[in-house]
């Protein structure tokens, strides 16, 4: 189901901002902060934590799926929140793996320099 540009990965990946969305404006941490200070909550933030090259594949079809969602209104107005740009909420993308004692340096360098080609090639 989670092939690269499959109708089931999109829907994944929308449901997962719709569920982003929400919680940005109806958040337990938003809430609390309120009743405990006078002050606004703070804005949005977002920590991506990458897992190998499924979940580089998995983010760059949410970024897909995110600007459309900033960009299609058919599509912004199918969700219950508005959902920031992802400009504005992103602080970091940790990229981690399970590293094989096996692999050389070298090849993992090289893994890492195809897989952020293949992103920037991508996200385009």
């Amino acid at each position: 189901w989670n092939a690269k540009e499959s109708w089931a990965m999109r829907r994944a990946c929308a449901i997962a901002l719709q569920h982003a969305a929400r919680f940005w404006v109806e958040g337990k941490s938003n809430n609390d902060h309120q009743a405990a200070t006078s002050s606004p909550p703070p804005p949005p933030q977002l920590l991506v934590h990458l897992f190998s090259n499924s979940g580089f594949m998995t983010w760059t079809e949410m970024l897909r799926t995110w600007r459309a969602a900033c960009e299609d209104e058919d599509f912004a107005k199918s969700l219950s929140h508005p959902l920031p740009s992802v400009d504005k909420v992103l602080r970091g993308v940790i990229l981690d793996s399970a590293c094989n004692e096996k692999v050389t340096p070298e090849a993992c360098v090289r893994s890492a320099v195809q897989s952020l080609a293949a992103f920037l090639h991508r996200v385009e």
